[in-house]
């Protein structure tokens, strides 16, 4: 997270004198861009993210999924984890250009994605229907300051693939962050967020699973939560509050047998897991 926000802003500062003269594009673009030039031709895909230039209120469409700016990320196909791809790239009278860097660190768990990836006009039909992050842009597009836009993994697990988009407010103080399965565009969760502080997006252990009555947690956590239970269609099955104390149960015997996403809101964290009810 730290390098990304620190390319995101060098990017914004370079690039912003030039910005009446980018095209929108979307991920699509970039990517058979990325992939003709051949600067992916030894890295496997790992993440995308987008965002616009300096002085823009939407740097993403939010009708289209076109961003003006696309970084890709993406790790060594030789499994070396030394160093990491970042390949921002953007659009001038049509033709494609491209920043590139290496970003030192180990990445060896990054999760591929380079064949099964929704592309950001998909994405954009379910930001627009989600109430949610329609609500909060209402209320605050004219201080807001950006609005990002990414494919990656979870900040607290690398095998959580999630899209995400968040809506930033000028001072930070304030923003929603909304993410969504990467495979079937199901939305998992808006949230608000006060203060400066990122969100945490994590997977945790639950047992018994696949379970037919009982499933039982323990999460680092203590205070108020809120758990969700998700179909594959984004519906949510069954809510509700709870007084966390580290270890927690949640009764789905009334569920239809099948996979879900149990997703539990608590504090600043947001915790995901997939369940499978059984009889």
């Amino acid at each position: 997270m730290k390098y990304l926000l620190i390319t995101m802003f060098f990017l914004l500062s370079f690039l912003s004198s030039y910005a009446q003269e980018f095209e929108f594009m979307k991920l699509s673009e970039a990517y058979d861009y990325a992939l003709s030039s051949g600067e992916f031709d030894t890295y496997d895909f790992t993440g995308a993210s987008a965002m616009g230039t300096g002085g823009d209120q939407t740097t993403l469409n939010i009708d289209n999924g076109t961003a003006t700016i696309w970084t890709l990320s993406g790790k060594p196909k030789d499994g070396s984890t030394t160093m990491r791809l970042s390949l921002t790239i953007y659009k001038v009278a049509s033709q494609f250009s491209n920043l590139r860097q290496e970003i030192p660190g180990d990445f060896s768990g990054f999760p591929v994605v380079n064949e099964d990836f929704a592309d950001s006009d998909a994405l954009a039909i379910q930001i627009k229907n989600s109430q949610e992050f329609q609500t909060f842009y209402n209320s605050n597009k004219d201080s807001l300051a950006f609005i990002t836009f990414s494919l990656g993994f979870g900040f607290g697990d690398i095998n959580q693939m999630v899209w995400s988009a968040s809506l930033i407010k000028v001072n930070q103080s304030d923003k929603l962050a909304c993410y969504w399965d990467y495979k079937t565009l199901a939305l998992i969760l808006c949230s608000s967020v006060s203060g400066v502080e990122d969100m945490e997006f994590m997977n945790f252990d639950v047992f018994p699973n696949p379970a037919s009555d009982i499933i039982s947690f323990e999460l680092p956590y203590s205070g108020n939560a809120n758990y969700f239970i998700y179909n594959n269609l984004g519906n949510i099955v069954s809510s509700s509050s709870m007084n966390m104390d580290n270890i927690a149960n949640i009764n789905i015997s009334n569920l239809n047998n099948g996979a879900y996403n149990l997703v539990i809101l608590a504090g600043k964290n947001v915790f995901s897991k997939q369940i499978i009810k059984i009889n």
